[in-house]
């Protein structure tokens, strides 16, 4: 009879050695190194924007009805009653880059978006004790850092037109205690209770020039701040399901993050030496000249609308080696706000996963997956977001066991097309997204 225990549990095969003290100390070196690393791009127009976890990451977050690690904690609490012994584990995306390409935005030529960066996603603790199983995780589900310097000339000329200096930072933080019991035998739930912090600054300075015949050249510059920040909690209820046989289980976990308070700052300002078009954010209607105006600082306290978020998932054990999981992941539509921290409605997302894991032998095992991280844009949305693309994932990773300590490297590859509204101005264009993240996680059993 196969056990599900053993499958999960197939680490601990292995006998101690020397190999489990250089785990150990390259868990601690990875936990240095993700504290004090920085962040990586993302956006709000998807959900999946981290994949977190080093055993999840490589199974494509096909993890709902597995859940039997740290992770676990994020993913489906009721999951870690399964969790072999005490562990510490620490996972991140230790290198992503992410290219956007929008084609034809600079006359006829295209116009590119690259970001490199280095970023954490978790860090995670589980402990079995006689009332049930505790935890305490930090994870970062969404981060964005985008820097953006330029200067370049339009088609055809050799002007230097333009000149825009971007900045664009996005950062959730989830950090709470899990609790996770036995229902009946074959019955488990767990709650994790994450307090929710997020925190936004945007700052674009740009400076246009025109050339006009027989006069000098005009210009006009533009320069615009926004800041929020918001408090909230993000509560986390799982179940699973896993019948004595352990050929299969079931999982389902629902959250939602609620905002209790949030303050947005934003300042607009213009100046520009030629009429401002009905296009620029800095159109008077008012002014029979149509000159730019100056507006004056705007502060609020809007709190925004998050969806719920569904998640359903199954696995199948074929052998004590041999792992397969599927997740369907439903966000109901959220609504936009007055402030315009979510400008456009945020319309229900459907995402799956699937993921496998192998064991060639007790001390090493492949994983890899397959996704959806579709975006939460419509054409109405389009209007106000920049882009609506729906993209596609895969996921490979290896890992290595020791009686005590594992080591996970992985790479995720997301791509996909869609349309694009990056210069606000309603004339609509095609696009294209590649996003690929290197990563690396351990753990520790105690």
């Amino acid at each position: 009879m196969v056990s599900i225990e053993k499958v999960r549990g197939a680490r601990n095969y292995v006998g101690r050695g020397r190999t489990g003290t250089v785990a150990g100390f390259l868990s601690a070196l990875l936990f240095l190194g993700l504290v004090l690393a920085g962040t990586a791009a993302a956006d709000d127009y998807h959900y999946v924007n981290n994949i977190i976890g080093e055993r999840a990451a490589g199974m494509g977050g096909a993890y709902v009805a597995v859940a039997d690690d740290t992770s676990g904690l994020f993913y489906n609490p009721a999951g870690t009653v399964f969790a072999t012994g005490n562990s510490v584990s620490a996972s991140g995306n230790t290198w992503r880059q992410e290219s956007k390409t929008y084609n034809g935005a600079l006359g006829n030529s295209n116009y590119q978006r690259n970001s490199t960066t280095i970023q954490p996603n978790f860090f995670g603790v589980v402990q079995h004790t006689p009332i049930g199983t505790i935890g305490f995780s930090y994870v970062i589900p969404d981060s964005t850092l985008q820097q953006q310097d330029q200067s370049f000339a339009y088609p055809y000329t050799n002007i230097p037109t333009y000149t825009l200096n971007y900045n664009n930072e996005i950062n959730s933080y989830n950090i709470g205690p899990s609790y996770a019991t036995d229902v009946t035998k074959n019955l488990k739930v767990g709650i994790t209770l994450y307090y929710h912090f997020k925190k936004r600054k945007t700052i674009n300075n740009q400076i246009q020039t025109v050339a006009v015949t027989g006069q000098p050249n005009q210009a006009q510059w533009d320069n615009f701040l926004f800041k929020d920040e918001e408090n909230g909690a993000r509560p986390i209820l799982g179940f699973i399901y896993a019948p004595e046989d352990g050929k299969y289980s079931l999982g389902l976990a629902v959250s939602k993050t609620f905002v209790f308070n949030a303050s947005q700052y934003f300042q607009k300002t213009c100046r520009h030496s030629l009429p401002a078009g009905t296009g620029d954010p800095c159109y008077s209607a008012t002014d029979s000249a149509h000159q730019p105006v100056e507006f004056p600082i705007q502060t609020g306290d809007v709190l925004p609308d998050y969806p719920t978020e569904v998640r359903f998932g199954a696995a199948f054990f074929p052998s004590n080696a041999w792992l397969i999981s599927a997740d369907v992941d439903y966000f109901s539509r959220a609504n936009s706000d007055s402030f315009g921290v979510y400008g456009w409605t945020r319309q229900p997302v459907l995402n799956l996963a699937v993921g496998t894991e192998y064991y060639f032998t007790p001390a090493f095992a492949v994983r890899g997956g397959l996704y959806t991280d579709n975006t939460n844009v419509d054409s109405q949305g389009l209007a106000v977001a920049d882009d609506k693309i729906n993209l596609y994932g895969a996921s490979l990773s290896t890992a290595w066991f020791t009686k005590y300590s594992s080591i996970s490297l992985g790479l995720n590859y997301a791509f996909g097309s869609g349309d694009s509204n990056i210069s606000a101005s309603g004339v609509l264009g095609t696009m294209s997204s590649r996003v690929l993240t290197i990563f690396l996680g351990s753990s520790y059993n105690y």
